[in-house]
């Protein structure tokens, strides 16, 4: 063979593998290069995250005169019009005195929250910390005069002490504040209750910047540039030093975008989930939608149900969930319309097929559509389906495998 002979022979050879390779390389493409996912049934929220201001009824009581003020019912209890529920010392008070009457007082609360049965303070650690002690020495004591016969009414004497009847511990607490309140000076002048609701100390300044009666007029641009009214760092006649709240029907108002609040209605019910409050979560009713400037609304929402420790709280970071949408759960890149009407592409006996979906709800990522496997129809979308995601080309009846 002579070097021209063999010059082309190569020549051939290249361009044979030149093309077996844009071959393969289209091959892969069309063929080889698609990825899947399987149709799962899942659920979406259609859910905002915003922070908000926790808004109430709320009944200010002045301060009579100045001076100490020592509360006659702990935090968040409920209280009754008539009711005693503080009073303004005009003397010099002892310290010590305030501070145990402040600690009973949180203990109180808790107990009548939780009805004792988990909750334990330091002073209850403290307590069966030495009551540990005296089990142990009592035990001792016994093993020692070799009368082993007491040690189970030992035992059960000291599981009293250890595991205490809430109410008993309660009624304990209870006249453990009447006999501090005696030990303060008699020269007071005592508060009562206008007002039927939660007593609370804890004055803000937000109490008449978010009067719950002015709710229409906190547009968005009201709620951003809210500040409180300042708040006196002693007690003197005429400053407001407690208040009742209406626990039974209370507030959120949250600034929110005004396109994903225009579908909704007065009365609609509304779920609300408080992430940094145990993720505490309460049904609520849409109050109201106010306008505002630049594509944005006021949202406020009413709701009835107690959630603990709000009440000391103003601003609070909460999930407005509008709806949940149940179904199948597909990548929104998947979907595809053919013939007019969306749907997907699967993977059926090594072919593409078109399946037609129903949406309910999508974002960016992925869609919620309709979910009936007990359908005749075999053109829809059905659990398990080997959904097209990405492919170079899709198209009814091409090979995929």
């Amino acid at each position: 063979m002579t070097k021209t002979q063999k010059s082309r022979v190569a020549t051939i050879l290249a361009t044979l593998a030149i093309l077996a390779l844009a071959a393969y390389a289209a091959y892969s493409m069309l063929y080889l290069s698609i990825s899947t996912e399987l149709a799962y049934r899942g659920a979406m929220e259609e859910v905002v995250n915003v922070d908000g201001y926790i808004i109430r009824h709320e009944t200010i009581i002045p301060a009579p005169t100045g001076g100490t003020l020592v509360c006659a019912v702990s935090e968040e209890e409920r209280v009754s019009v008539g009711m005693n529920i503080a009073a303004i010392i005009s003397g010099a008070a002892d310290e010590s005195v305030l501070a145990q009457l402040k600690t009973t007082n949180e203990r109180i609360a808790h107990y009548e929250s939780t009805a004792g049965t988990n909750y334990r303070t330091d002073e209850d650690f403290r307590a069966e910390y030495h009551i540990g002690l005296r089990a142990e020495n009592i035990i001792e004591a016994a093993y020692n005069q070799s009368n082993l016969s007491k040690i189970p009414a030992y035992k059960a004497e000291i599981s009293d002490f250890m595991q205490p009847d809430p109410q008993a511990v309660l009624t304990e607490l209870l006249s453990e504040r009447e006999r501090l309140l005696a030990k303060l000076p008699k020269e007071r002048t005592t508060i009562y209750a206008n007002a039927s609701g939660v007593f609370s100390s804890q004055i803000d300044g937000y109490e008449e910047v978010f009067a719950a009666n002015s709710r229409e007029a906190f547009t968005p641009e009201y709620l951003q540039t809210a500040t409180p009214t300042a708040v006196p760092t002693s007690i003197k006649e005429g400053t407001p030093c407690v208040k009742i709240a209406n626990n039974y029907k209370w507030y959120i108002a949250a600034v929110v975008d005004e396109e994903w609040a225009e579908d909704l209605h007065e009365g609609q019910e509304i779920t609300l989930r408080f992430p940094y409050i145990n993720n505490e979560s309460a049904l609520g009713k849409v109050d109201s939608v106010v306008a505002g400037e630049n594509g944005k609304a006021t949202l406020i929402i009413s709701c009835s149900k107690t959630i603990e420790s709000t009440l000391e709280l103003r601003e609070v970071n909460v999930d407005i969930v509008k709806a949940t949408y149940d179904g199948l759960r597909i990548p929104t890149a998947a979907i595809q319309e053919n013939g007019g009407e969306r749907g997907v592409y699967v993977v059926k006996d090594r072919q593409m097929r078109f399946k037609k979906i129903d949406i309910l709800y999508q974002n960016e990522l992925y869609t919620i559509v309709r979910r009936d496997d007990y359908s005749l129809d075999k053109d829809i979308l059905l659990t398990y389906d080997e959904i097209v995601v990405r492919a170079k080309t899709v198209e009814e009846g091409r090979v995929v495998r």
